[in-house]
C-alpha cells in the first residue's frame, strides 16, 4: 500500500522546489496583453460602437507586431 493511500500515516519525505526563472510563456503573454491593450487604446475611435467585438474585428485592420 502506498503512503498516499494510507490516510493514517504522515509523509516521511521532504520535497524542496526551486524556481530559478519564469517560463518564457508567462513573460510573453504579459507582453502580448499589454500590446493588445495599447492597440485598443490607440484605435478606440475606429472600433464598432455597439455589439460584441471579436478579436478579428478589433485586431483585423490593425497591425499587431
Amino acid at each position: 500500500m502506498s503512503l498516499a493511500a494510507n490516510g493514517n500515516s504522515k509523509p516521511d519525505i521532504v520535497v524542496i522546489t526551486r524556481i530559478s526563472k519564469p517560463k518564457m510563456g508567462y513573460v510573453t503573454i504579459l507582453v502580448i496583453m499589454i500590446l493588445c491593450a495599447l492597440v485598443l487604446l490607440r484605435q478606440r475611435n475606429n472600433l464598432p460602437k455597439e455589439g460584441v467585438c471579436t478579436p478579428c474585428i478589433v485586431f483585423g485592420p490593425n497591425v499587431l507586431q
